[in-house]
């Protein structure tokens, strides 16, 4: 029966030293632990200091557990530091592919407003300065749409100006 005891004992003194790794305040628990430890090898010996000193050892040990659970740390992410990286790298190289993508839809749609903007231009046609000047267009400038040689009579790169 009393190895059993000592065993109970190395087993919860085991316990109460990973609790110390956990938490500093586990400290107080072992010492009181221990001092009930030493009021047993006392009282075995003769010396009665405690009626029962099973308890103080029982007190130490959950009074260590108690403070272990108390003021425990969150656990912090344990994503390795190659690994965040790694996903950092990879939402880079996402984020400039979503802006590439953008960026051609953007130029897609410029061109696209462009031709359009082209085939506005060749679409203005005006057979002399009358219809140009009942349009309310007149005078036309080299590159605007409507413009022509056939209306540009000096040259000058303006059209029905006279």
């Amino acid at each position: 029966m009393k190895f059993i005891k000592w065993i109970m004992i190395a087993i919860a003194l085991f316990i109460i030293l990973s609790s110390i790794i956990v938490t500093p305040f586990a400290w107080i628990g072992l010492i009181i632990f221990l001092f009930g430890i030493y009021q047993m090898i006392q009282r075995s010996k003769g010396r009665v200091t405690f009626s029962k000193p099973g308890w103080v050892v029982v007190v130490g040990f959950l009074l260590s557990c108690i403070l272990a659970m108390i003021f425990v740390e969150p656990v912090k992410e344990t994503v390795p530091k190659e690994k965040k990286e790694i996903t950092l790298k990879q939402e880079q190289k996402e984020a400039e592919r979503l802006a590439e993508e953008q960026k051609k839809k953007e130029e897609a749609a410029r061109l696209a407003e462009e031709k359009k903007g082209q085939e506005a231009v060749t679409s203005v046609y005006y057979e002399n300065c009358d219809a140009v000047r009942s349009a309310g267009a007149a005078p036309l400038y080299e590159g605007s749409p409507g413009y022509g040689k056939h209306l540009d009579r000096d040259g000058d790169g303006i059209g029905c100006d006279k």
